[in-house]
Order: structure tokens, then C-alpha cells, then sequence
């Protein structure tokens, strides 16, 4: 019986960086957050059909990029995907649990652009 999300593993062709905010003490009493790396997978990237990208748009947080990887319980919402040059807010994770190989998240490009520094 299979579980989740289906595809060929040769689909997972694009090198995406997932990248994480992190707080570090500035030395004076303070924090500064940045971002760094927290890990690269292969994943297939498509953008959204006009029919899902309208849906989402009806949402909090519209999306416009799929990204399809094989399953990470630690990738969270809070994290920014790199591709190609440009950074995407994660705005939704579907995720079908331990024993699914793949996950589906949904995101924005040009949003946390802050994350490619």
C-alpha cells in the first residue's frame, strides 16, 4: 500500500537550499537574526496552474511555486527555499506522515528575500 504523495525519484532534479532564521547574541546584551543554511535536497520544482494558483491566492498566504522533496519532518513553515538565485516563503507543508517518502510545500517567490543573505 502506498502512502502520500507519488512520483519518480529522477523528477527530484533541481538542488534547492533550505535555509533557517537564527538568533546569535550581538555582545552587547541584544541578538541579531540571520539566516543560514540548514540543508540541500533534490527536489522537482514547478510552478503553480493558473486553477491552483488562484486557490491559493484566497488563502492568508498566496502561493505561486511548488516544490516536491522526499520526506524531512524537519523542514517547518518558519524555513526559506533558494532556487535559482531567488529565495520563496514556505506557506504550506503537506505532509502524509513517517511513512510517506515524499512531501509537497507550497510557497511564494520573492518572499524572505532576506534569506539569500
Amino acid at each position: 500500500m502506498t502512502t502520500g504523495l507519488q512520483l519518480d525519484p529522477g523528477e527530484l532534479d533541481q538542488r534547492v537550499t533550505i535555509r533557517e532564521q537564527v538568533e546569535t547574541s550581538d555582545g552587547a546584551g541584544g541578538t541579531t537574526v540571520t539566516w543560514q543554511d540548514w540543508g540541500i535536497r533534490w527536489m522537482k520544482v514547478r510552478t503553480m496552474s493558473g486553477e491552483r494558483r488562484y486557490a491559493a491566492a484566497q488563502t492568508d498566504y498566496p502561493r505561486d511555486t511548488e516544490f516536491t522533496m522526499r520526506r524531512d519532518a524537519g523542514v517547518t513553515e518558519d524555513m526559506a527555499l533558494v532556487w535559482n538565485g531567488e529565495a520563496f516563503g514556505i506557506g504550506f507543508i503537506e505532509d502524509h506522515g513517517p511513512r510517506a517518502p515524499y512531501m509537497r510545500i507550497e510557497a511564494r517567490s520573492g518572499d524572505k528575500q532576506d534569506a539569500l543573505s
